[in-house]
């Protein structure tokens, strides 16, 4: 009984006392400290190949887009036609236009930007619109770009202006303002005119519109426009002109073998300028190669005339290319009863592009008392139409200002006429693809799940 007791007694020291508790306690904390460590390193590792991932997926994109933009940057570069609509490898390190594959694209160029890959491929351009709404160029690039082993396709439609129907609905046209003076008229009760800027439409004195007013965003009409028409709003853009080899490939040699002239008519080759005073009068009939001109200057009675079944394009450079400097520098000049004359009397025989400057202002200032037919196309060069005369045709100028008794009517032919400019795509549509890898297999396009 008593070593029973003794017993006892120990066991209930042993189990009131903490001696050894610390240790099991101690490795229950260290295991559950290592299990809440271990799934903090396992949620980082996640987050990181997520976050990884996520950069790559950027990079991809990135890199899709940079073939798009290159690609839409040769396009624009190189001129290219309807039997070579694409741009490829030429000798050494130029680019030409060449033909598309049998699939109907162009063919692959592949690149690396900022250590990712691209590859892209064009769907050669198509002709969409009409004269009355622009004519333009279409095309698509599909571009997928590669970051490790993230891609991502992407698939832009963009446009360009082709030089016809450049003018749209619109004839009248001044980039940055349109202005009537004093008894001067755009359109008429029988002829309607319309107008557009991106900046301001104004008539002054007893001058009005009579067509339709576009203007500029946040800018408005203000005057007498005629009963029956619209006003409103929205951008304007106007490609800039495209000289192309006209400085040394055109028809100057002409003067005046094929082209005759009577009366006061001088050519200056050196500058390439054209003089005529006291009723001198002068026939161009070159059709093919565009006459390259730094000025034409006309006084009295002169007349400029285009030959029955010639269709005439003059192409005024800019000062910078001419080595004019002034401000600004006048390059059309036209005094005292003056006239341009198409023999056909279609203002589509005649057209006066001009190149402008974006640094050194330059000037067309036309006037007359026996009307004039013609297309002027001069986004960079401020014209006016001045004097008692009546033009036909279609004018747009870096701005557009009639004064005296001047008026300008419309005619859709000139609308149509085919003009030199920059073709410069813009983006109109841009999709993101299903399936980040370029389709490759018999039957498929590279746009497929676009």
């Amino acid at each position: 009984m008593r070593r029973q007791s003794t017993m006892r007694a120990a066991l209930g020291r042993l189990w009131r006392s903490e001696r050894g508790f610390a240790l099991p306690t101690v490795l229950m904390i260290i295991i559950a400290a290592l299990g809440l460590g271990g799934a903090t390193v396992v949620a980082s590792i996640h987050t990181q190949s997520g976050s990884v991932r996520d950069e790559d997926s950027k990079d991809a994109l990135a890199a899709a887009d940079a073939g798009v933009q290159l690609a839409l940057y040769r396009q624009n570069k190189i001129a290219t036609s309807s039997a070579l609509p694409c741009v490829v490898p030429g000798s050494g390190s130029n680019l030409v236009p060449g033909p598309a594959l049998v699939d109907g694209w162009c063919p692959a160029w592949t690149g690396t930007v900022g250590g990712r890959s691209y590859t892209y491929r064009v769907k050669p351009w198509s002709t969409i619109g009409t004269t009355q709404t622009g004519v333009k160029r279409q095309l698509s690039v599909v571009s997928v770009g590669s970051a490790d082993n993230v891609s991502r396709r992407v698939d832009v439609v963009a446009t360009a202006k082709d030089g016809s129907g450049v003018f749209g609905d619109f004839s009248a046209v001044g980039v940055d303002g349109v202005t009537i003076n004093s008894s001067s008229n755009i359109g008429n009760s029988t002829t309607g005119t319309n107008a557009a800027t991106n900046g301001n439409i104004t008539t002054l004195g007893s001058g009005y519109l009579c067509g339709d007013a576009k203007h500029g965003l946040g800018q408005g009409f203000s005057g007498t426009q005629c009963p029956g028409y619209q006003v409103f709003e929205e951008p304007l853009a106007l490609p800039p002109v495209d000289p192309g080899t006209a400085w040394t490939i055109n028809s100057n040699g002409r003067f005046f073998a094929q082209d005759p002239k009577k009366g006061n008519v001088t050519w200056d080759g050196t500058t390439r300028t054209l003089t005529m005073t006291g009723g001198g009068r002068v026939t161009l009939g070159a059709s093919i190669a565009p006459y390259s001109f730094c000025k034409l200057d006309m006084s009295g009675n002169s007349q400029l005339i285009v030959a029955q079944g010639a269709v005439v394009t003059i192409i005024f450079h800019s000062p910078e290319t001419c080595g004019q400097t002034g401000n600004p520098v006048t390059q059309v000049n036209m005094t005292g009863n003056t006239q341009f004359v198409t023999t056909s009397g279609n203002p589509y025989d005649l057209r006066l592009v001009m190149a402008g400057s974006g640094s050194i202002p330059t000037k067309a200032h036309f006037t007359g008392n026996s009307g004039s037919e013609m297309t002027v196309y001069a986004p960079q060069t401020d014209v006016e139409l001045w004097g008692s005369t009546t033009y036909y045709g279609a004018v747009a100028g870096k701005t557009l200002t009639l004064g005296g008794n001047a008026k300008f009517l419309n005619d859709d032919r000139a609308g149509q006429a085919q003009l030199p400019i920059s073709i410069v795509y813009r983006r109109d549509r841009y999709v993101e693809c299903t399936g980040g890898a370029m389709p490759a297999a018999v039957g498929t396009h590279p746009d497929d799940y676009c």
